[in-house]
C-alpha cells in the first residue's frame, strides 16, 4: 500500500512536470507565430 502511494505520487509529480513543460512549449511557439505574422 505504501509503495504504490509513492508511485502515484512520483507519477503525479511527473505528469505536473510534463504538463508544465508542453504548455511552455506551446506559449513560446504561439509567441514565434505572432512575430512570425508581424513580418
Amino acid at each position: 500500500m505504501l509503495i504504490s502511494g509513492i508511485i502515484s505520487k512520483n507519477l503525479h509529480f511527473y505528469l505536473n512536470f510534463f504538463l508544465i513543460n508542453e504548455l511552455k512549449k506551446i506559449e513560446t511557439f504561439q509567441e514565434f507565430i505572432r512575430l512570425m505574422n508581424k513580418n
